[in-house]
């Protein structure tokens, strides 16, 4: 498996190799970007592979770059995911808990409508 910055061969005008160079890979994505990226939008976007476990971003036809290593993407990807799931348990949490209010108003109803016709029959 090739990692990143596998070395390209530089060569002179003969042909020679006369050193080696970091080689980048880049791909470009087969989804364009939204209207949520402004001025970007409808452009497809360029990743990039490079030296040091660096990946870029860009938006093609643009020299604007983000970058970032790939461990710092990772942990970010993996934060991401476990938020996630921690806002889905809360998600749910909250519904049980405005189902169990719903219940007990229902609960509180019934009760006060019973009180009021043991008290007519009482008074009758």
């Amino acid at each position: 498996m090739n990692t990143f910055g596998q070395p390209t061969p530089v060569r002179n005008e003969a042909g020679d190799i006369i050193g080696d160079r970091p080689s980048s890979v880049s791909r470009q994505t087969k989804n364009e970007l939204s209207g949520s990226y402004g001025l970007d939008k409808g452009r497809k976007l360029i990743v990039t592979l490079r030296e040091g476990d660096i990946i870029a971003f860009r938006p093609a036809g643009t020299r604007r770059e983000a970058t970032a290593t790939a461990h710092d993407l990772y942990a970010a990807v993996i934060r991401w995911q476990a938020n996630r799931v921690a806002l889905e348990k809360a998600r749910e949490r909250k519904q049980q808990k405005a189902d169990a209010r719903i219940n007990a108003r229902i609960a509180r109803a019934d009760a006060k409508l019973r009180r009021e016709a043991r008290a007519e029959r009482s008074a009758q």
